[in-house]
């Protein structure tokens, strides 16, 4: 577990140093008011890890994520991503017989990522772009049973699908608006399913992999 916390360590670092330097990147952008490639995304999602053992303790109804994501294209079809969200889940701690306890169970999930994705897009003002993907996860866990206090580090991958769909064409105007003040030169409406495998690439214990499925907005600079 310490090895496996250390890890994670090092990896969040690595996320934030590049998260700091994409946003100056950013920056330089939007001041020459030029399409680079760059996005930035907000996601809502929809979580539910496949665990048995997980389910018994918390929940098999799933729960809300968020998630924040930059990203750089080139060619308008090869995209890198950096992503970072998180979720809770709450429950209770099961007795000796496998029955749920009175006592408490509550489990924080923070999430960093990195994926790239192919986009087919091929028109400029093409209004639907399907996408696919895959990418390395490292997550961070604090899980409190009972008054006793757990953190560590898991780490996997994921593979993911999706469409985006162009908002410019239902308001020709604001979408001017947006590029001339801000340099937003598109909008995007994304739905997205992706598949979690969350478990030391096969060390099943404490095991969340499981569906992920996201909606999101995402400006394009």
């Amino acid at each position: 577990m310490a090895r496996t916390a250390k890890i994670s360590f090092w990896v969040w670092c690595f996320l934030g140093v590049f998260t700091v330097t994409f946003w100056f990147s950013g920056r330089e952008v939007r001041a020459e008011n030029q399409s680079q490639g760059f996005s930035a995304s907000f996601w809502v999602g929809y979580y539910l890890p496949k665990d048995p053992s997980f389910q018994k303790i918390y929940s098999d109804d799933g729960e809300l994520a968020g998630f924040l994501e930059c990203s750089k294209t080139w060619l308008n079809q090869i995209e890198a991503t950096i992503g970072i969200g998180g979720t809770h889940f709450s429950g209770h701690t099961l007795k000796e017989d496998g029955t749920p306890s009175i006592d408490k169970a509550r489990l924080s999930l923070g999430a960093g990522y990195l994926q790239c994705s192919y986009l087919f897009h091929y028109a400029q003002e093409q209004k639907l772009i399907p996408y696919l993907g895959g990418g390395l996860d490292a997550w961070g866990y604090q899980e409190n049973k009972a008054g006793n206090s757990i953190e560590g580090g898991k780490y996997g991958y994921h593979g993911l699908a999706g469409v985006r769909f162009l908002l410019d064409w239902l308001d020709p105007q604001a979408a001017k608006n947006s590029f001339q003040e801000y340099g937003i030169e598109d909008t995007y409406l994304v739905l997205e399913a992706r598949w979690l495998q969350i478990d030391n690439f096969g060390e099943h214990k404490l095991d969340f992999s499981g569906p992920l499925y996201r909606i999101g907005l995402l400006w394009e600079f």
